[in-house]
């Protein structure tokens, strides 16, 4: 049952919240209080800084005024009058000068337009001049120009020539080259078949020495066991040897006896003493009494002592063929071996010939390699030749790119049509320059013989250069162009 609270626990509940309640707004009147402190310092700097910019600007103020009041007396405005009188002057004697300029530069325009009259009649009248001197002098200048330019064709034609006879002689290299190197790659096939072979067959040797090796570990083996077996064989043999020769020496003694006394019986000479005496001693050596038994004894040792002689033969013809065996085994296992250092042999033999070979082809490539290097620098200086006749003679380089759809430079490939565009300008500038000469000889009939001999000259057809193939481009070992200039 719950038990109800008395007035003093409700007095003392609402006194513990009206403290409480009592701290919370002292706090919040403490903070009130700072914040008010706070406010007010702020204020204070507020407004002591708002004082000072009012002390300011009374200060500007005051100089402005006293500026003013000096500006509006009385010597300042009759200066100021002054000088408005004489920028108004001059404004106007500005607009003056103006109109002056304006005027002054019509006039420039109207003398411009009458000195490039006067210049172009004096060079019309100039031109004329020259046209009538041209007249008088063309035929010596025609005829320098000619002479200048049959001299420089004369050249070109001597360096073409040059330059095809250095390709004629290129290109039977190159023949010579494609044809060395079908050689060497013909060898270098058949050096590698027959480095193929050798390794096949030092494969199939070593294979066959493996298995040779594990035919003869078997062989080692089976002779270990048979070895072992001989032994065994031998120390059984040779105790049944010994046991059957002490036997055999018994009853052969016994027997010999026997023998005597059955003599001395039939000769009637044997006594019956000597017959007891007898039988008293193979008791002795037999342990038998009765005298059935010895004899079955004696017979039965004999025939033990036969089939002990018929194994001791056959074991003696095992232990011959057994040997046999191992003697054979012997001679292959040596065969084996000797075959193996025929074949190691032969192995280094063929090696030391590679070897050799090998170091010849080596050489050779190094030959053919700078002998390409030469090739390749003297076909960089036909190209460079190439290059500077083409530029010379200013043959037309857009038709050759459209021809040709790259502009990369000279190539192996491309340097055929580069000969043949420039013989097509040289052939031009012939028939151009056997055209002047036959204008000339009209007017000057008194030509010396050796220019007409020069007139003459009959360039070579392009059918000689037709008839030299062109070459792709990876069949030159160097890929070298050249570029552009």
């Amino acid at each position: 049952m719950i038990r109800g609270r008395t007035a003093k626990n409700i007095s003392s509940d609402w006194n513990i919240d009206a403290l409480e309640e009592k701290n919370r707004l002292q706090r919040k009147y403490r903070i009130l209080m700072g914040d008010l402190e706070a406010a007010r310092i702020h204020t204070q700097e507020y407004i002591h800084k708002q004082w000072l910019e009012i002390d300011v600007l009374c200060k500007q103020y005051m100089e402005v005024q006293e500026k003013l009041n000096v500006s509006q007396s009385q010597p300042y405005r009759q200066s100021d009058r002054h000088c408005g009188q004489q920028l108004r002057a001059l404004l106007k004697r500005c607009d003056q000068l103006d109109k002056d300029m304006e005027r002054e530069r019509l006039i420039q325009v109207k003398l411009k337009q009458e000195i490039q009259c006067i210049q172009k009649e004096l060079e019309d009248s100039k031109l004329q001049f020259q046209a009538q001197e041209f007249e008088e002098f063309n035929g010596n200048k025609l005829e320098n120009k000619l002479e200048h330019t049959q001299n420089c064709i004369n050249m070109k034609m001597a360096e073409k020539h040059q330059l095809k006879k250095e390709v004629d002689k290129l290109h039977m290299d190159r023949v010579q080259f494609q044809q060395l190197r079908r050689n060497l790659d013909k060898e270098l096939q058949k050096i590698q078949r027959d480095i193929n072979d050798v390794v096949d067959i030092t494969m199939a040797a070593q294979n066959e020495r493996m298995k040779a090796h594990m035919k003869m570990m078997m062989m080692m083996k089976e002779k270990k066991r048979i070895d072992e077996f001989m032994a065994t064989e031998y120390r059984e043999w040779t105790g049944l040897d010994d046991a059957l020769s002490h036997r055999h020496g018994e009853s052969s003694r016994y027997v010999g006896r026997l023998e005597m006394k059955e003599k001395c019986w039939t000769s009637s000479e044997v006594s019956e003493e000597d017959l007891k005496e007898l039988f008293r001693r193979l008791q002795e050596v037999i342990s038998e009494e009765d005298l059935d038994m010895l004899v079955t004894k004696l017979f039965q040792g004999e025939e033990r002592n036969f089939n002990l002689y018929k194994y001791l033969n056959e074991q003696n013809s095992t232990s011959e063929g057994l040997k046999h065996q191992i003697t054979e085994l012997k001679e292959k296992i040596e065969e084996i071996n000797e075959e193996d250092r025929k074949k190691e042999q032969e192995h280094q033999n063929i090696l030391k010939q590679m070897k050799v070979q090998w170091r010849d082809t080596k050489a050779q490539t190094l030959e053919y390699q700078s002998r390409t290097k030469q090739v390749a620098e003297t076909l960089d200086q036909i190209y460079t030749g190439v290059k500077r006749v083409f530029d010379k003679i200013n043959c037309d380089r857009a038709a050759l790119e459209d021809m040709l759809c790259d502009s990369s430079g000279i190539k192996y490939s491309s340097v055929m049509i580069y000969l043949k565009m420039v013989e097509e300008n040289i052939d031009e500038l012939l028939a151009i320059q056997n055209f002047i000469k036959s204008k000339v000889q009209v007017h000057d009939p008194e030509l010396s013989e050796e220019e007409k001999q020069t007139s003459d000259f009959e360039p070579p057809s392009c059918s000689d250069d037709e008839l030299l193939p062109i070459p792709h481009e990876d069949d030159v070992s160097s890929g070298k162009t050249l570029e552009s200039v």
